[in-house]
């Protein structure tokens, strides 16, 4: 028994598709566009709801028949998107990439992808913008609620309407308080991304199909009107005013929730808001919106990476227009066909489905194990873009990531057996000064103690912006360790202060636009303004220095590596890849660096003098000494980062060297003499 047929929930679906879609394509004036999904599972819920439960009241329902109606609506449309992934894919796709489009091949067909992308979107992954097939996450959690649900309609169904309602309510309740507990204890992904935080959202449009069972609709006689447009402006005030620093699903996530369920409820063909969601343009946008919603990632996704460079409204207009495209024809020759049992017959879709699935499955498989496949491109292409391995996998499992609660005894030592120990205490950007050090070191009885926790500055008093508290926990832990080991008389300091102060991503104004959401540091006290926050951070920063200097220690204080903007190797790789010239030695304007870094600077240098404290400026390295007024990424032909800000093993030798050159002009002698040649003569030394 089919339901009597809404235009305006049609309508809901376009005002959740066209901001889903705005907002990924980085329209700026749609900052909370993400809240579409969260639409889409409240109308999910209203109508898997409103469907099975009349069926079962009536004894019709079947629950092989149900499966076979979401397969038919999913499935084909799905596998279509996917296949035609591929050769786009093996063309413009990096191994490192490719092999993650594998994965995530593999997730998605098998339904898993939240959970995939829980587990692995972190920080060395391509970011949210590059990443092919994330948006079938909430496919996935669909598609698991789909199985659990109707199950439990089952058991529950014969229990009155009201009862019912109660135990919707009591999941609903109990949905949100987790996935508000999962948030504020620091499980922000795990919240995102799983079924049970999110399923407050589906109870919520399963309750409003209770609430219409049989007709009945709740009436606030002529405020039924105004109920349904408060819905569609509850909807649009979160699309507008809501951004990524609003932690979804939780509780600010009611407001498009609510306002989806008001629409639900009270929206009518006689009223403004039923009227305005029935217009033919934009019941046509909904009728397509679930193949709009599987074609804009990968449309956007790979514009991105085959122009090099962000998209421009243009751009923009153009691939919003080639989505519509692509997705009416879907609409019109997979979907409405699919559906249709008179045209493909049950047989015809559990066939194609299954050879599909495996077949695309089976593929991601071999990439993913032939870790993307690298036989694809030239040889030279391959060699410059796997330039991260060769820093960041030496020291894979010593870096703390956000979440992690290690304890400092277990962290890397390298060469730890030695008697005396330098220290190197920072996020991601220390890394690889670790291995660098150690090598020059560990010849004259020094070790290297790894202390580096991801995106979190070395200094105590301040959490991170994403509400992980596992930095700050981190960072008292280190302090503690360091002032009370007698072994550590050194301590190099480095952090990526410029995002950190400034919380904002890196734009070198040449097209070099760094994807991927910041995270700012936060005094851990309670401040008004900017300003105020800065100056709460040095205090945090000024009496981490002294209790160290204090301790005995002596302190190296490295100011920031200058960012490119670019990935170095995937720029450079891709140029070759695509045949397209960029000028060589790749680099970036000093004068932006400088502009970028002030407010580091300033707080850096305002964290006093003392003779135990030594401050190394890598800018002296990479900044106009090799190309005037310019920060250089590259030194004869050798790259000096490996994505777009971390250095690579020759920028960390070159930092590494200069270091020491400072600690030994302050008459910190280690025993270390630097070996001559072409890098030691090449290198700069100043302050």
């Amino acid at each position: 028994m089919s339901l009597a047929y809404r235009p305006e929930i049609d309508g809901l679906r376009a005002v959740a598709v066209v901001p889903v879609i705005l907002f990924h394509a980085g329209v700026d004036a749609f900052p909370g566009g993400y809240v579409g999904v969260d639409v889409f599972f409240v109308i999910s819920g209203y109508l898997i709801t409103a469907l099975i439960y009349r069926e079962m009241m009536t004894g019709r329902f079947s629950l092989l028949r149900f499966y076979e109606r979401r397969a038919r609506r999913i499935l084909p449309a799905l596998l279509i998107v996917c296949a035609l992934c591929i050769p786009f894919a093996w063309w413009w796709l990096l191994p490192d990439d490719f092999e993650v489009f594998s994965q995530s091949l593999i997730a998605t067909n098998l339904f898993v992808s939240n959970i995939y992308f829980w587990r692995s979107i972190g920080y060395f992954t391509a970011p949210a913008e590059m990443t092919v097939l994330l948006h079938t996450w909430s496919l996935a959690v669909e598609e698991q609620f789909y199985l659990l649900f109707p199950l439990g309609l089952m058991m529950l169904h014969r229990l009155s309407r009201y009862v019912l309602f109660g135990i919707m309510l009591l999941v609903f309740l109990a949905s949100l308080a987790l996935a508000e507990w999962g948030i504020a204890n620091h499980h922000v992904m795990a919240s995102f991304y799983l079924l049970p935080t999110r399923a407050w959202e589906f109870m919520a449009g399963a309750m409003a199909a209770l609430l219409l069972h049989e007709g009945r609709r709740p009436s606030l006689g002529r405020w039924n009107g105004v109920a349904a447009l408060l819905g569609v402006a509850m909807i649009l005030i979160a699309v507008l005013a809501f951004n990524e620093e609003v932690r979804t699903p939780g509780v600010l996530t009611l407001v498009p929730v609510l306002g989806t369920c008001l629409v639900i409820l009270f929206a009518g063909r006689d009223d403004p808001a039923g009227r305005l969601l029935s217009l033919r343009p934009v019941v046509g946008i909904g009728l397509i919106s679930y193949s709009a919603y599987l074609f804009h990632q990968p449309v956007l996704v790979f514009a991105r990476e085959r122009l090099m460079q962000p998209l421009t409204p243009w751009t923009t207009v153009g691939l919003c227009l080639l989505i519509l495209v692509l997705s009416v024809l879907s609409w019109r020759f997979v979907e409405q066909p699919v559906r249709n049992r008179q045209l493909v017959g049950l047989r015809q879709v559990v066939q194609g489905s299954v050879v599909a699935t495996l077949a695309l499955v089976t593929f991601g498989f071999y990439s993913s194990m032939t870790h993307g496949i690298p036989g694809r491109m030239a040889p030279e292409v391959v060699a410059i873009a796997a330039e991260k391995h060769k820093t960041y996998d030496r020291a894979r499992g010593c870096q703390v990531n956000p979440g992690q609660r290690l304890s400092i005894d277990t962290l890397c030592a390298f060469h730890g057996d030695s008697d005396q120990l330098v220290a190197v205490w920072g996020d991601s950007h220390a890394t690889p000064l670790v291995r660098g050090l150690a090598k020059e070191l560990v010849r004259h009885g020094y070790g290297v103690k790894q202390l580096v926790h991801t995106n979190c500055l070395p200094f105590v008093g301040y959490q991170r912006s994403d509400g992980r508290l596992s930095c700050t926990q981190f960072n008292e832990m280190v302090l503690d360790y360091l002032i009370y080991d007698d072994e550590i008389e050194y301590v190099v300091m480095m952090g990526r202060f410029p995002m950190q102060l400034t919380g904002e991503m890196f734009d070198n104004n040449e097209g070099g636009v760094e994807l991927g959401q910041p995270v700012k540091a936060l005094p851990l006290d309670s401040f008004d303004g900017d300003q105020d926050r800065i100056a709460l951070l040095r205090e945090g920063a000024i009496s981490t220095i002294q209790a160290l200097i204090d301790s005995g220690k002596k302190v190296v204080l490295v100011y920031p590596v200058p960012e490119m903007g670019w990935d170095v190797p995937k720029y450079i790789a891709k140029s070759k890849l695509y045949e397209t010239p960029i000028e060589r030695p790749v680099s970036t304007s000093q004068e932006i660096f400088l502009q970028r870094v002030g407010t580091s600077y300033e707080f850096l240098d305002s964290l006093g003098e003392n003779k135990a404290l030594v401050r190394v400026k890598p800018e002296s390295l990479f900044c106009n000494t090799h190309l005037e007024a310019r920060c250089v990424a590259e030194l004869d032909g050798e790259l000096l980062y490996y994505d777009d800000s971390h250095l690579s093993s020759l920028g960390s030798k070159l930092l590494v060297r200069n270091i020491l050159t400072r600690m030994q002009a302050r008459g910190w002698s280690l025993g270390v003499r630097l070996a001559k040649g072409r890098i030691a003569e090449a290198m700069p030394i100043g302050d």
